[in-house]
């Protein structure tokens, strides 16, 4: 980051010290190119220069969320209100600085839709679009949350796509022999195969085709993290369907 990195470094310390340690900037222009309509800057945050992607990678964000009071609380999803909480702390840090700045978390539906977070990191040069649906980061492979974005009139240094179509390009894809249900494949990921299973109670507590990825194996969430995100995820395939 530029010379706004001194004001940014503590909303930036809020959030790696809470497990978004994950981060990754474009500017505002490539990042409406990549989002729908109600999540454009214009709309948001119309002085907007800069987007600043926030994930996590590996287990520690889950790690960071069990220690916290957030986690007694009942769904929906605490973890999401956790994130919900550091993301806001974070944008009053950085609007106490006297930059303008506005939040959109990944977990929030507007107008029946989802930010494409996905999308948004690649453009920010955090990793590749994969068969499993999900950012394949070049060190924590598939074992990533994208979590949100901080819209800011910062005008920051942005990352650019990675090159090349990343591993899943040459690679024979374990991750569909893996899944019961063929849901990874080349053309991407068919998501109403997954939901199908998954609602049928099958894949319960873990993903063997995200396991079978052959990339970041040593981020791979522990078994309890996994069995946590699957039965979030199955709470948002139940509202999907």
């Amino acid at each position: 980051m530029t010379a706004w990195s001194e004001q940014l470094a503590p909303a930036r310390g809020v959030l790696v010290d809470a497990g978004l340690d994950l981060h990754g900037v474009l500017s505002a222009e490539r990042y409406d190119a990549r989002v729908a309509p109600v999540f454009r800057s214009r709309r948001r945050l119309p002085e907007a220069q800069s987007a600043w992607v926030i994930g996590s990678a590996g287990s520690r964000l889950f790690t960071c969320f069990r220690a916290s009071a957030f986690a007694a609380l009942r769904r929906p999803d605490p973890l999401d209100a956790y994130v919900a909480e550091q993301v806001a702390t974070a944008t009053a840090l950085v609007a106490s600085a006297g930059i303008a700045c506005a939040s959109v978390l990944g977990h929030v539906a507007d107008a029946g839709a989802f930010p494409d977070l996905v999308a948004v990191a690649h453009e920010a040069g955090l990793g590749w679009p994969s068969r499993l649906g999900l950012l394949l980061h070049p060190d924590f492979g598939p074992w990533t949350s994208l979590r949100a974005v901080l819209l800011t009139e910062a005008e920051l240094d942005a990352g650019y796509p990675l090159p090349g179509v990343g591993p899943c390009g040459p690679c024979p894809g374990p991750c569909m022999a893996a899944c019961p249900v063929a849901a990874p494949t080349q053309a991407g990921f068919q998501l109403e195969r997954c939901a199908g299973v998954r609602l049928a109670g099958g894949c319960a507590d873990h993903c063997a085709a995200r396991r079978a990825c052959p990339v970041g194996c040593g981020a791979r969430y522990t078994a309890e993290a996994e069995a946590y995100h699957m039965a979030a995820a199955e709470e948002g395939l139940r509202a999907w369907r």
